[in-house]
């Protein structure tokens, strides 16, 4: 199942919640965003042969799932789940989850980050990705759809009304050009029929 717009929103507010007090919020965005684009490429392409970015072997997101709780989470993380994604992919500008002045030390640091994935992994247990195609195509096609009705022809008779007196002359008729949008004056050629 998708991940709806009101999960996605609930998790990130939820996430900057937790890192509040450490650092300064211009910079919940560098763990946040790392969290999230790690959840995300790791349910999209994980397994992929040719995807467009390369989740190598113990650097998905269900790796560091595993690695709540434990005393050197943040250091974990940096050396085995962003490290190798990094190298794999030419990431740069990753940000440190081992750095004790944002993240706080010892028990504080793995309840903080213990915390942090744990709402991208509770939230988001629906995935990121897409259900198959062939799902979504029976859905389509046993919804009963009811067809348009076809738009009336074109009128080549000229307006009445108001907006054929505000025209220059009252003797030549006026159109509606489609492509702008706007009332046009027949040249005196076409006016005479």
């Amino acid at each position: 199942m998708a991940l709806k717009k009101s999960e996605l929103y609930s998790s990130l507010w939820s996430s900057c919640d937790e890192l509040r007090g450490g650092m300064d919020a211009s910079q919940y965005k560098d763990y946040v965003l790392v969290l999230l684009f790690i959840k995300y490429v790791s349910d999209k392409y994980t397994g992929l042969p040719f995807a467009p970015i390369t989740i190598p072997d113990g650097a998905s997101f269900a790796d560091m799932v595993a690695l709540k709780g434990k005393s050197d989470i943040g250091d974990q993380i940096n050396k085995t789940i962003i490290a190798p994604l990094a190298n794999a992919n030419k990431l740069s500008d990753m940000p440190d989850f081992n750095d004790a002045t944002k993240l706080g030390t010892g028990k504080e640091m793995v309840d903080r980050l213990t915390n942090l994935i744990a709402i991208f992994e509770n939230r988001a247990r629906a995935s990121f990705t897409r259900p198959p195609r062939s799902a979504a195509s029976s859905r389509r096609s046993s919804a009963s759809v009811t067809p348009r009705p076809a738009p009336p022809p074109p009128s080549t008779t000229p307006p009445v009304g108001p907006a054929r007196c505000c025209s220059r002359s009252a003797t030549r008729p006026l159109l509606l050009s489609r492509s702008t949008d706007r009332i046009k004056t027949l040249p005196p050629a076409a006016s005479r029929g």
